[in-house]
C-alpha cells in the first residue's frame, strides 16, 4: 500500500514539469531562511522594552517573548491572503508566471533582509514584503505583456487601490505611533514621576488593569478574528458583549493586580511588561508572520491547484491563478512549524541582539557612546526645539514649571538599566494595542516602524534625549526612518529587477540567484562578525587598575607594530605602483584610526569615572597615551590616503632615490621602535636616550630631505604632483616621529607609575599585616 501511495505521488509530481516542484521546495527553504533572517530584525519591536529596563533576566525575557510568538501565530491565519492577493490580481496570472513571481519575492527579501540585519538598523519585512510583491508583479506583468500581445495594461494586473490602502496605513502608523506614545508617555510620567514606588502603591493595580484590559482587547478579542482557535459562533458572541467582556476584564485584572502587589507582594510592574512583551510578541506573530512564509504557503497552494490540473490532464501552462483570491484558512501544521523556528531563530540569532541594541541605545536615558553622529538637519531641529522650548517657559507660570520639573527629576536607574518600568509598560502596552487593531483589521500594520517610533515617542516624552546627545539621537531616528524609505524603494526596484531576470533566464537564472543568496549570506555573516568585534572593543570601560594597565600596553604595541607596517606597504606601492598594497595600508590606517578617535572621544571619560584607583598621574599618562596614539593614527591616515590616490590616479612613479629617502625614515623608525621594545621587555629604561636620539636623527634629516626634492624640482628629474605627495610624505613622517616618541616616552612614564602604584599596595598589605 505504501509503495503504492509513493508511486502515485511520483506519478503527479513527474506529470508536471519538475521546476515547480523545485521552486515549491527551493521557496520553503526561503521561507525557513526568511524566518531566521526575519526575526532577527524583528526582534527589537518586542524586546527592546523588557530589555532595556532590566525587567528580569534576558533568558526569562526571552522565554516570555518565545510564548508569544507561538500563540500569535495560530492568530495569523488571515493575514496569509496579503500574499495571494493582496497587491495583484492573481486570475490574471498563469501558474509558472505566478511561481516566477513568488520565487523573485523571497529571493529579494532574503538578500534586503540579511543586508538590514547586518549593519544593526531595524527595517520592516511588511514594508519589504508589500514592496517586493509589487516590484514582481510589475516584472511579471510586462513581461507577460510583452511576450504575449494581448493588449492588456499594467493596471490590469496590479490591485492598486488595495496596494495603496496597505502602504498608506503603515506610513499613517509612524506618526500615529510617535504622538500616541508621545502623549501618553508624558501624562504618564506626571502622573507617577521617576520616583514612581510611592504612588505607584495607590494606584499600580487600577494602572496594570487598564494596561492589561487594553491588551486583552486588542490583542486577544480583535487577534481572535484571524485565529484559527474559534469559531465564528464564538466571535459573534464576544463582538454582541464586548462590553461587557472589557468591563469584566479590567475588574479581574484589577483585582488581580492588587492581590500580588499587596498580599503576595510582588513587583506588578514588572508582571506588566512581560505580559506586554508576550502580548506583543503575540501581535508581532499574528501580524508578521505573512511576511515570512506568507509567500510560500502561496507557492504551495498554487502548486496543489495546478497538481490537481495536471491529475484531470489539464495544461498547467496556461493555468490562471484565480483561486488565489478565494479566502483562506490557514493549515495549523505550518504556522506551528513556522512558530517553532521563529522560537529558535530568536533564541540563537546574534543579528537580533544587534538590532535590539540599536533601538534600546537610541532610547535610553542619560549619555554614553552614541551609535550615531550629528547631522545638519539634526543639528537645526534640536536648534528650533530649544528655540520653542524657552519661548513656552517665558510664559508658563513658575509653580507650573516647578511641578513638572519636579515630576520629571531623573534618579538613578536600577542595574543601570536604559529606562525604567513606566516607559517599558507604556512602550510596550500602546505598540501591541496599534499592531493588533491593524491585525484585526487584515491590514499589515509594520511592527517595526510602530514599536520604533512608539519607543522614540516616549523617549521623547520622558526627557531621555538631553542636550549632549539630542542631535545624535534625532540623527539616528533620521537614519532609520531614512532606512525605510530607501527600503521600499530598494525592495521594489531589486524585487522587479529579479522578476525580469528569472522570467527571461528561467532554470538558468534560478540557479544563479540561489548562489548568489549564499554568497551574500556567506559575507554578511562575516562582516557581522567583524562589526560586532569593534563595537565590543569600542564599549569596553576600565574599572581597574590591571586592566587599565593590560589596556594601555595592548594598545601601545598595537600602534607601534601597525604603524611600520602601514609604512612599509606604503613604501612598497609606491616603489612597484601597487594599488592593491595602498589599498591595503590605507584600510589598515583608517580602521586604526577609528579605532583611536572612539577611544578619545568615548571611553576616556567613562574609564576615570569608573576607574577604581587614586592615582592621578598614572591617569594622566593614560590620557596621554590615548591622545599621542590618536594623532599618531591621524598622520597615518593622511599618508595613506594621499598615497592611495596618487597610484589609483596612475600617477608619475617615484624614483628610486625618492623610494630610499623613504626608506631611510623607515628604517630608522624600525630601529627606534626595536630598541624601546627591548627596554620594554627588560624593564631597564636606562637606556632611553637612544631612542631619542634616533628620533632626532630622523627630525633632522626631514630639513635634508625636503631640499633633496626641492633640488629634483628645480632640475625638472620630478613632476609637481609627484613633488606635492613626497613633501606631504616627509612632513607627515616628521609627525609620526614626534607623535611616536611621545608616546613611547608617556608609555614610559605609565610603566614606572603602574609600578610605583603596586608598590604601595603590597607596603600597606605588609603594614596591616605586622599590625596584626
Amino acid at each position: 500500500m505504501f509503495y503504492l501511495c509513493v508511486c502515485y505521488k511520483i506519478y503527479k509530481f513527474i506529470s508536471m514539469d519538475s521546476i515547480y516542484l523545485i521552486i515549491v521546495i527551493v521557496l520553503l527553504g526561503l521561507a525557513i531562511l526568511d524566518l531566521i533572517v526575519g526575526v532577527s530584525n524583528d526582534a527589537v519591536n518586542f524586546l527592546n522594552s523588557s530589555i532595556g529596563s532590566k525587567v528580569a533576566p534576558v533568558r526569562v525575557i526571552f522565554a516570555v517573548a518565545a510564548l508569544g510568538i507561538l500563540l500569535g501565530t495560530m492568530f495569523s491565519s488571515g493575514m496569509m491572503e496579503i500574499a495571494r492577493s493582496g497587491v495583484f490580481y492573481p486570475e490574471k496570472f498563469t501558474f509558472p508566471a505566478i511561481m516566477m513571481l513568488f520565487l523573485a519575492v523571497m529571493l529579494t527579501d532574503i538578500i534586503l533582509l540579511d543586508l538590514f540585519n547586518t549593519f544593526g538598523l531595524p527595517t520592516s519585512t511588511t514594508v519589504s514584503l508589500v514592496f517586493e510583491l509589487l516590484g514582481a508583479a510589475v516584472a511579471v506583468a510586462l513581461f507577460t505583456i510583452w511576450t504575449t500581445e494581448t493588449g492588456d495594461s499594467l493596471g490590469e494586473f496590479i490591485n492598486s487601490g488595495k496596494a495603496l490602502a496597505i502602504i498608506g496605513g503603515i506610513f499613517i502608523s509612524i506618526a500615529i505611533a510617535f504622538i500616541v506614545g508621545s502623549i501618553i508617555m508624558y501624562f504618564s510620567r506626571l502622573l507617577f514621576s521617576y520616583k514612581y514606588k510611592k504612588p505607584f502603591k495607590y494606584l499600580g493595580a487600577l494602572w496594570g488593569g487598564i494596561a492589561l484590559t487594553a491588551i486583552t482587547y486588542f490583542a486577544i478579542f480583535k487577534g481572535l478574528k484571524g485565529s484559527v482557535l474559534v469559531s465564528t459562533d464564538l466571535l459573534a458572541f464576544l463582538e454582541n458583549n464586548m462590553s461587557t467582556a472589557l468591563l469584566y476584564a479590567l475588574i479581574g485584572w484589577t483585582l488581580f493586580m492588587a492581590l500580588l502587589q499587596h498580599v503576595f507582594r510582588v513587583k506588578i510592574l514588572n508582571v506588566i511588561v512581560l505580559v506586554g512583551t508576550a502580548a506583543l510578541a503575540m501581535a508581532f506573530a499574528g501580524n508578521d508572520l505573512v511576511n515570512f512564509i506568507g509567500v510560500f504557503m502561496a507557492g504551495f497552494d498554487s502548486f496543489q491547484i495546478a497538481q490537481g490540473v495536471a491529475a484531470s490532464g489539464g495544461d498547467v501552462n496556461t493555468l490562471y491563478m484565480g483561486r488565489l483570491a478565494e479566502p483562506v484558512v490557514a493549515n495549523v501544521g505550518w504556522l506551528l512549524g513556522a512558530g517553532i523556528i521563529m522560537v529558535l531563530a530568536l533564541l540563537f540569532s546574534k543579528k537580533s541582539r544587534t538590532v535590539t541594541e540599536t533601538e534600546v541605545n537610541l532610547a535610553r536615558k542619560g549619555e554614553g557612546i552614541e551609535r550615531f553622529s550629528s547631522s545638519p538637519l539634526s543639528r537645526s531641529i534640536v536648534r528650533g526645539s530649544l528655540n520653542i522650548s524657552k519661548s513656552i517657559s517665558k510664559i508658563t507660570p513658575e509653580p507650573v514649571k516647578r511641578f513638572i520639573d519636579k515630576r520629571f527629576e531623573p534618579v538613578e536607574l536600577e542595574n543601570k538599566a536604559s529606562f525604567d518600568l513606566i516607559r517599558a509598560s507604556v512602550n510596550l502596552t500602546i505598540s501591541a494595542m496599534l499592531v493588533s487593531l491593524g491585525t484585526s483589521l487584515k491590514l499589515p500594520l509594520s511592527t517595526t516602524y510602530v514599536t520604533f517610533m512608539v519607543a522614540m515617542g516616549t523617549s521623547l516624552a520622558d526627557r531621555a534625549w538631553g542636550r549632549d546627545s539630542a542631535v545624535y539621537r534625532i540623527n539616528g531616528v533620521l537614519t532609520v526612518v531614512a532606512g525605510w524609505l530607501l527600503t521600499a524603494l530598494i525592495a521594489f526596484t531589486v524585487s522587479m529587477l529579479v522578476g525580469f531576470f528569472l522570467m527571461w533566464g528561467g532554470k538558468i537564472a534560478i540557479a544563479i540567484m540561489l548562489l548568489f543568496v549564499a554568497f551574500m549570506l556567506f559575507k554578511s555573516g562575516k562582516l557581522h562578525t567583524k562589526r560586532k568585534s569593534k563595537e565590543e572593543q569600542q564599549q569596553q570601560v576600565l574599572s581597574t587598575k590591571d586592566q587599565l594597565i593590560a589596556s594601555c600596553n595592548k594598545d601601545v604595541h598595537l600602534v607601534l607594530d601597525k604603524t611600520l607596517f602601514i609604512l612599509r606597504k606604503v613604501i612598497d606601492g609606491l616603489n612597484d605602483e601597487n594599488r592593491k598594497s595602498a589599498r591595503k595600508a590605507m584600510n589598515e590606517a583608517l580602521e586604526l584610526y577609528e579605532i583611536f578617535k572612539d577611544k578619545r572621544d568615548y571611553e576616556v571619560v567613562p574609564t576615570l569615572e569608573s576607574i577604581q584607583i587614586n592615582a592621578l598621574d598614572l591617569e594622566q599618562e593614560y590620557v596621554q597615551l590615548v591622545d599621542y596614539s590618536y594623532e599618531l593614527t591621524k598622520s597615518l591616515k593622511a599618508i595613506t590616503e594621499s598615497t592611495f590616490n596618487y597610484i589609483n590616479n596612475n600617477h608619475s612613479a617615484f624614483s628610486k632615490e625618492q623610494i630610499d629617502d623613504l626608506k631611510v625614515i623607515y628604517n630608522t623608525l624600525t630601529d627606534v621602535f626595536s630598541g624601546y621594545t627591548q627596554m620594554e621587555k627588560s624593564g631597564d629604561y636606562t637606556q632611553f636616550s637612544k631612542v631619542t636620539s634616533l628620533r632626532d636623527f630622523i627630525l633632522e634629516l626631514n630639513p635634508k630631505l625636503t631640499k633633496r626634492q626641492i633640488k629634483r624640482v628645480k632640475e625638472g628629474l620630478s613632476s609637481t604632483r609627484n613633488s606635492i605627495l613626497f613633501l606631504n610624505l616627509v612632513n607627515e613622517s616628521k609627525i609620526v616621529t614626534l607623535q611616536s616618541g611621545n608616546l613611547m616616552k608617556s608609555h614610559r612614564n605609565f610603566r614606572e607609575q603602574s609600578s610605583k602604584q603596586l608598590g604601595t599596595m603590597i607596603g600597606a598589605k605588609e603594614i596591616i599585616k605586622m599590625q596584626h
